[in-house]
């Protein structure tokens, strides 16, 4: 099929006089793609090459079982009667199929005039729709945000730390604190949340004695770290609860 067939808006919104032009058409591309398909062998490019090759098998088993070859039916002669036929028949439905979309494209052009502005309203609409949808999305990730931020100061308190609640709203963290910003606000947010309900080890703080006996507060896990370094000055017994 040579005709270039372009799409329209959902016929629901289109004039009933235009639908019915449009059936009209696809109907006549519907007649022309079975026609092609019923008859795709003699109306290919290599349909001699094809017919050929069909007498030529014929040939060879009539002879396998002791026919006359030459008294066979000929698939050329067949197809060489048909081809001009069905090429005839494929050209007339074609011009069918092109006087059909003409009269859509016609139609169609007359009516897309009268609808523009409507649509035009519908994307004003769906911008402001957008923009709400996205002010609450925000808003949404800000209380995410100062959710985690609750979380993390209670975790905090939990194990030995002493950090000051702030409810400032920020940009969204993992229960580490860093920021979480892949590109995709969705996976962000899976981020996030993941990474609070993740399985977490206890780090509560602990007092450090140095050597000259002032006192620091650091996670356990750092102390535990000092004390196993030799350079660090800081035995086991230089570590108490906070």
């Amino acid at each position: 099929m040579d005709v270039d067939i372009t799409r329209t808006i959902p016929s629901a919104e289109l004039s009933p006089a235009l639908r019915k032009l449009i059936t009209q058409r696809d109907k006549a591309v519907e007649t022309l793609d079975d026609f092609e398909a019923d008859n795709y062998e003699i109306l290919a490019d290599n349909w001699l090459t094809n017919a050929e090759a069909a007498d030529v098998l014929a040939a060879v088993d009539a002879v396998a079982n002791g026919q006359d070859a030459f008294a066979l039916p000929s698939a050329v002669e067949a197809a060489q009667v048909r081809r001009p036929k069905a090429l005839g028949v494929r050209q007339a439905l074609a011009a069918e199929l092109r006087q059909a979309d003409i009269a859509v494209a016609r139609a169609y052009r007359t009516e897309a005039a009268s609808l523009a502005p409507k649509a035009m309203d519908e994307l004003r609409g769906a911008v402001t729709d957008a923009q709400s949808a996205y002010a609450a999305f925000l808003a949404a990730c800000a209380a995410v945000s100062a959710a985690g931020s609750k979380v993390r100061h209670l975790r905090d308190w939990a194990e030995g730390g002493r950090s000051d609640y702030s409810p400032t709203v920020g940009a969204l963290a993992d229960a580490d604190g860093f920021t979480v910003n892949t590109g995709n606000p969705q996976q962000d947010l899976l981020h996030v949340l993941n990474s609070f309900e993740a399985p977490t080890t206890a780090d509560p703080m602990v007092d450090v004695r140095s050597a000259n006996g002032a006192v620091i507060s650091i996670p356990q896990s750092r102390a535990l770290a000092l004390a196993e370094s030799a350079n660090s000055g800081v035995t086991a017994d230089d570590i108490s609860e906070a």
